[in-house]
């Protein structure tokens, strides 16, 4: 299915049910969160996922840990191979102190939509919870911070098995004030099964 640009999609997903997100256009970022049916308490984590395999470059053969750290996701393939593990994802009051505009689309919005439908709200998940896929953060020596251009390539794609069951939640990332989707935003197509 299609996934307009800004857009956001939420569904379950079986453990080993796969979930395939292709760049039609290349560069755009999609932002997830996901939650075990198990327990909604324990969500997706970008800490226990980079602390257990020493690693904040996860891509193809890595795993995605839960805030318990259990295994939840398993990524199969990932043609672009950039992924933003350090957690986060753009809101109202961040846009409004980063570039001074106020009611912004944005990722956060887009993800507690998704999440409404099983009785979870924006604080059900904090920043740690979301995996930034195919978005590119560079640390330089200096210790700057930088958002830059994406490397996805049109058809690019990644899959990722899932490993419990899952609440999933997807936002189309609507950020066009610095270059996440190069200033430019584009549809995903989504596959699960």
């Amino acid at each position: 299915m299609t996934l307009e640009p800004a857009g956001h999609l939420a569904f379950e997903i079986d453990p080993g049910e796969r979930l395939t997100i292709v760049q039609p256009l290349g560069e755009q970022v999609a932002d997830l969160i996901s939650f075990s049916r198990e327990d909604k308490r324990e969500r997706l984590s970008m800490l226990a996922s980079r602390a257990t395999q020493l690693s904040y470059k996860l891509t193809k053969g890595h795993k995605l840990y839960s805030s318990r750290t259990r295994e939840m996701w398993e990524i199969e393939e990932d043609l672009t191979g950039e992924n933003y593990c350090g957690g986060g994802y753009c809101s109202r009051h961040l846009n409004m102190v980063r570039y001074g505009v106020a009611d912004t689309p944005n990722c956060e919005d887009n993800l507690e939509a998704g999440i409404l439908q099983w009785g979870l709200d924006r604080y059900s998940f904090s920043p740690d919870a979301c995996f930034n896929i195919f978005m590119t953060v560079a640390y330089d020596p200096d210790g700057t911070w930088e958002i830059r251009k994406p490397l996805g390539k049109p058809g690019d794609y990644i899959v990722l098995r899932a490993l419990q069951p899952q609440y999933v939640s997807i936002s189309n990332c609507p950020m066009t004030l610095n270059a996440c989707n190069n200033y430019s935003l584009k549809p995903l197509e989504i596959e699960v099964g």
